[in-house]
């Protein structure tokens, strides 16, 4: 009887878990995939990504035009700087 009861829901005896799995131990240690995150952490995980998209569009904007205009200005090394840090 223990057992037709067991057998119901219980799937993990073929590798199929219950729940999505929060972490993973990975080369660096254990970790948290994105089913575990939250969903504060997930927006800002989504936000940090549109900032730096941004950030790079910008910049590289921004090299593009004092390339164009004169590339003696100091801006120009400056562009390239902010790129390579």
């Amino acid at each position: 009887m223990a057992e037709e009861d067991n057998e119901s829901g219980d799937y993990t005896r073929f590798g199929i878990p219950d729940t999505p799995r929060s972490t993973v131990t990975t080369v660096i240690g254990k970790t948290r995939t994105w089913a575990g995150l939250q969903w504060k952490e997930k927006l800002f995980l989504v936000f940090s990504l549109v900032n730096i998209l941004a950030a790079i569009g910008l910049t590289t904007y921004r090299l593009v035009d004092v390339a164009r205009t004169d590339t003696n200005n100091k801006d120009f090394t400056f562009t390239i700087l902010i790129i390579e840090r």
